[in-house]
């Protein structure tokens, strides 16, 4: 395992806590409640990142379990992601979507 595999992990965690801000503010703005990836990306937060990260070593098993999560959830972003017609928070939820496409890749 390499030896960032932590720190992509944490910025994995601080992107993520990122992106429900944005989609909690979205919901706010359009009224819309429980949107799909904001509550996806909370059960990745409290689930698979919260476990990985619960140790100072990384385990393979949780690696590969922050890896899964992580990578079905990208793979359904296009699919249910909705323009909510506030420019500048669509555009704030894209660049975080694919900085953790980004991270995500040194996981593999």
């Amino acid at each position: 395992m390499e030896t960032l595999t932590p720190v992509y992990l944490r910025l994995l965690k601080a992107n993520f806590e990122h992106l429900v801000q944005c989609f909690t503010e979205q919901e706010s703005l359009t009224g819309q409640t429980g949107l799909l990836l904001r509550l996806r990306a909370e059960d990745i937060l409290s689930n698979s990142l919260s476990q990985a990260l619960s140790t100072p070593e990384v385990t393979d098993e949780n690696l590969q379990w922050v890896r899964e999560a992580v990578m079905t959830y990208l793979r359904f972003y296009p699919e249910n992601i909705t323009s909510s017609n506030l420019a500048t928070l669509d555009d704030e939820i894209d660049m975080i979507l694919h900085r953790i496409m980004e991270i995500a890749e040194h996981l593999e």
